[in-house]
């Protein structure tokens, strides 16, 4: 017998925004619960497309851009691949690796190139992609990083990460911090007080691995109240 839930407010708008982005990719993926409000609702759903995480549930209902924007971030993150790779100079068989990441419209531009004409270049492209409002370029010039380096790199993040639910900030949430690691750096974003920011840094800037932090915070005057079941005091 098939097992019906019914799904409360904030799981109905969740699933609406893992439906708003399937169309966005190509691959299956079976959902098999979704964490709403610190309950786990369980079903055997299977989603025919898409590559959405179920943790995506979690992230998108703290995420202090509207369902809009970030439906819209990750469309321009598609945009800026597909431009990138496109250009002649840039595109594939050219030697070069460059990964964009976009939040609220600004877009962070970090791997190899083989040039500082190259890096300007990719630095321009993504500028004049329809909605982007800033880029931070992060390109380096040299050789494209190898396998264990990327390894390392998803390690150090994945620490990163784990390492900010030590904040007991009010209203703070570390699923609201995007941490990007390369090459040792870490690259923070999000919409965050100057608060937060500080509290951030300080936690992560003594963590093993990590030689240089670049903040591309978008700072906000307050930090919007958490949902009681969400609140650090409640998990």
């Amino acid at each position: 017998m098939p097992l019906k839930i019914r799904w409360p407010e904030p799981a109905r708008k969740t699933l609406l925004l893992l439906l708003a982005l399937l169309p966005l990719s190509g691959c299956s993926v079976l959902l098999t619960s979704v964490v709403v409000g610190g309950a786990i609702l369980t079903g055997t759903a299977s989603v025919a497309v898409g590559t959405i995480a179920v943790g995506t549930a979690v992230v998108s209902s703290l995420d202090r851009r509207d369902l809009r924007t970030q439906i819209d971030d990750d469309k321009l993150a598609l945009d800026l691949i597909t431009a990138l790779r496109n250009h002649k100079a840039i595109g594939k068989g050219q030697g070069n690796r460059v990964r964009p990441h976009v939040f609220n419209g600004v877009v962070l531009l970090i791997g190899e190139v083989t040039s500082e004409s190259v890096r300007r270049t990719a630095g321009r492209v993504a500028l004049h992609v329809k909605g982007v409002r800033k880029v931070v370029n992060e390109l380096k010039v040299g050789p494209i990083e190898g396998l264990s380096a990327r390894a390392a790199d998803g390690v150090l993040a994945a620490r990163a990460k784990a390492a900010l639910t030590g904040i007991r900030l009010k209203n703070f949430s570390p699923l609201r911090v995007k941490v990007i690691a390369w090459n040792h750096t870490l690259y923070l974003m999000g919409l965050a007080t100057e608060e937060e920011q500080a509290a951030v840094v300080e936690k992560l800037r003594y963590l093993r691995g990590v030689e240089r932090i670049v903040k591309v915070f978008e700072t906000i005057d307050q930090a919007p109240e958490l949902a009681p079941e969400t609140s650090p005091e409640n998990t």
